[in-house]
């Protein structure tokens, strides 16, 4: 079994714990010990699945596959940035201002360049993945910068760049797993329905998460205290 194998299989299956992980967690009561174990697992998980990408991106380059080279690199972007702002935000909760220096504005500099260089080379080779993939870098790159620029507008602005960078890097891991992994595991007539599901679906779902966040613990957020570890 070559080297390439078990980083891909390691991938796959690390992606498939992340997943699980990612529902649990959204599933159990927030705050509480349960929900921050699982969390970490969820975290833990996805820098596995970044860490294994690396590798399979510098494979792709090098087979001379600059496409999906560049798919498994900004995917590393999108969904680290996210998982870091998600574990920044509880760290630095009792200062807005310390949460948003740098790395914190680079990074949003830089989802926003990844984004426009996806968009440009999904334009360039046709590819519809990439350039709807790409409105998530220019989405979390412009959350970024916004923040940075106005500064918190609430007592609890952390708790909500909490739930949204985790919500972020759900969006991006299920879209990867449902445009990549799950079309060879559909029948082949279902065609441009799947697409459109593999696209809309997790952006649907996310919206309507974010909303049912901001009812729930928008309003004063109590009950609700997120330590790290």
């Amino acid at each position: 079994m070559s080297w390439y194998t078990v980083v891909l299989i390691g991938h796959v299956s690390f992606g498939a714990v992340a997943l699980c992980a990612f529902w649990v967690t959204a599933a159990l009561q927030k705050g509480t010990r349960t929900h921050r174990l699982v969390g970490s697992v969820y975290m833990l998980a996805m820098l596995a699945v970044m860490v294994s990408a690396a590798p399979l991106a510098g494979a792709a380059f090098a087979a001379g596959h600059y496409r999906n080279g560049a798919f498994l690199c900004y995917l590393i972007v999108i969904t680290g940035t996210p998982l870091w702002i998600a574990r920044r935000a509880i760290r630095c909760r009792h200062s807005a201002a310390e949460f948003a220096r740098n790395p914190y504005r680079l990074l949003g500099i830089t989802n926003i360049a990844c984004a426009l260089a996806v968009l440009g080379l999904g334009l360039a080779t046709g590819s519809v993945l990439l350039d709807g993939l790409s409105a998530v870098g220019f989405f979390i790159g412009i959350r970024i910068v916004r923040f940075a620029a106005k500064g918190a507008t609430s007592r609890q602005w952390w708790l909500k760049q909490h739930y949204l960078s985790i919500i972020g890097s759900g969006i991006a891991s299920h879209v990867a797993f449902l445009n990549v992994g799950l079309p060879r595991l559909l029948p082949h007539h279902l065609g441009n329905v799947a697409l459109y599901a593999a696209w809309f679906g997790p952006i649907v779902i996310a919206s309507v998460a974010a909303w049912w966040f901001d009812r729930r613990y928008g309003r004063g957020m109590r009950g609700v205290h997120l330590t790290s570890h």
